[in-house]
């Protein structure tokens, strides 16, 4: 019926010359290499060098197994008894202490819809399970101390393992980028014949490290305890992995390079931060705070933008025969939402450095939020707002 329909056959006509259109424009070659491109010669003429293959990331899921793997020994084994002992949490704490009433799933269905019942819902709970409201009442309370406890450990073990991580992305990257000319004159992130640059094999290893990473943080996410910028950080990973990968597949390695480590450089601090905030321990906190303040401000305002994303506009647009292709567009966009997202976090982070240099103390609440999403969200959840009130008043 429909082939022989005038409005079918136009629909078809008009569909392919949108496809035509944008296969000679937004998907020509030409507007993502620069002129003149030809990778058939470039293999030829260049057949020592090692290119970028977008096939070449499936090695990536092998790193997101093994740090996937590595990450449940780590945290089981070494993070979470430290962080328990630091803490002052024993092994007693994680496990809900005997009790009259049986925990049933109307029980537990009901500490997961409100850890803070009303006195009507204690009421009737005590008369499903034939007990009394204060027995109910006791092993809600039982419940909540676990949790709190559940919560402590697990916000130390992902910071301990981020701390980890981070120290070891840095140290990794300066090893393999000290070599390298672009690691101190980001212009020649564009030279060398560009696209046609060779990748050595640390830097691949690199590359592939930091994207496993990445894709082992999405699959923790629906594990670890729901946070209150799940999505947001979901979205965050997933847009990283994409732009690792398409900066990976376009040959914008080596600036992929440098963008890695830059953003790498502050993150330790903030998790060191953290794990001492867990501990206890505000004065080395606040060391390791205004650590994180310096490294990023250095780091994201400074290096960033007047070398990494002036290579990206000024060199890389020189590479691109003065031409403004779509890679060009999409690649200092990308950079540049970056900044924009990291002056906001900046001025997050500054709020924090007034508040204690003028008032004299960052109260932990707002200090939690310069990571973006809250350290102590979890604590709102069990039912600290009073206690937050009660501090800011």
């Amino acid at each position: 019926m429909c082939p022989r329909s005038p409005g079918c056959g136009f629909a078809s006509s008009t569909m392919a010359q949108i496809v035509a259109y944008l296969r000679d424009t937004v998907f020509h070659k030409d507007q993502w290499n620069p002129p003149n491109t030809d990778w058939d010669a470039a293999f030829k003429q260049y057949p020592d060098r090692q290119f970028a293959f977008l096939s070449d990331l499936l090695s990536a899921v092998w790193f997101t197994i093994g740090f996937s793997v590595f990450r449940v020994f780590f945290d089981r084994f070494v993070s979470g008894p430290i962080g328990m002992r630091l803490m002052g949490i024993k092994r007693a704490d994680m496990f809900p202490p005997t009790s009259e009433v049986q925990p049933t799933p109307k029980l537990r269905k009901a500490f997961a819809d409100n850890i803070r019942p009303s006195s009507a819902v204690l009421d009737r709970l005590a008369q499903e399970h034939n007990t009394t409201r204060a027995a109910i009442s006791t092993w809600f309370k039982q419940q909540r101390g676990v949790k709190r406890s559940e919560i402590k450990v697990s916000k130390f073990t992902e910071s301990s393992w981020r701390l980890t991580y981070y120290v070891c992305a840095i140290v990794m990257g300066v090893l393999t980028l000290k070599d390298k000319p672009w690691f101190t004159d980001p212009s020649k992130c564009f030279s060398d014949e560009f696209p046609y640059q060779h990748i050595s094999q640390d830097v691949k290893i690199y590359y592939l490290v930091s994207l496993g990473f990445y894709g082992h943080l999405i699959i923790f996410q629906f594990f670890e305890e729901a946070k209150k910028d799940f999505w947001e950080m979901f979205v965050h990973h997933v847009s990283t992995i994409a732009l690792i990968s398409l900066s990976w597949s376009l040959n914008y390695v080596r600036i992929g390079t440098l963008v890695l480590l830059v953003h790498d450089i502050a993150d330790p601090w903030l998790e060191f931060a953290k794990l001492m905030h867990y501990s206890k321990l505000d004065k080395i906190c606040d060391f390791g705070f205004f650590g994180f303040a310096v490294t990023f401000g250095i780091s994201r305002l400074y290096v960033y933008p007047l070398y990494v994303i002036r290579a990206t506009i000024v060199d890389g647009l020189v590479a691109a025969g003065n031409r403004k292709i779509i890679v060009w567009w999409l690649f200092n966009a990308l950079l540049i939402l970056l900044l924009v997202l990291h002056i906001y976090w900046y001025y997050l982070v500054l709020r924090m450095v007034y508040k204690f240099v003028v008032v004299g103390m960052v109260e932990k609440d707002e200090r939690s939020a310069t990571d973006v999403s809250e350290l102590e969200e979890q604590q709102e959840r069990l039912g600290k707002k009073g206690e937050k009130k009660k501090k800011q008043n």
